[in-house]
């Protein structure tokens, strides 16, 4: 095989500042979309995008999920109203998935007005609103 069908975790894909600021920064200023694609936004293998794709072909691949695993850590699941990769919408679906009655403790908490870059969000100024919001 030949291209990136061949090896496709030898290829690199470097997100436009255009996309990145669609998808991820849409609800913050200007200034700060141009920020934090110069200070975040590196290249990267397309080896993740394939290995979510043939998971549910897989079942020894890195991204195989076990639902009713009871012996895993805590799993906190969070959605951003705003986004437009992972709407909070498909978070839901995925928090009910898992097992509630495995032993394993799974919450999930929606953000009002925050976007896929939630967690940068929260480091950036926003990190007491973000644990006040979970434990609140």
């Amino acid at each position: 095989m030949s291209g990136i069908l061949g090896k496709p975790w030898r290829k690199t894909f470097m997100m436009s500042s255009k996309l990145f600021n669609y998808a991820f920064v849409h609800t913050l200023s200007e200034a700060e979309q141009d920020r934090a694609y110069k200070e975040h936004v590196v290249p990267e293998t397309s080896q993740i995008f394939f290995q979510a794709a043939l998971a549910p072909f897989a079942s020894n691949s890195p991204a195989t999920v076990n639902y009713q695993n009871g012996k895993r850590g805590p799993l906190l699941m969070i959605a951003g109203e705003a986004d437009r990769i992972v709407s909070a919408r498909m978070v839901r679906k995925n928090f009910s998935l898992y097992d509630q009655n495995s032993g394993a403790v799974t919450d999930f908490k929606e953000f009002p007005n925050r976007t896929h870059w939630i967690i940068a969000q929260a480091w950036l100024g926003g990190s007491s609103k973000l644990y006040g919001g979970l434990v609140g």
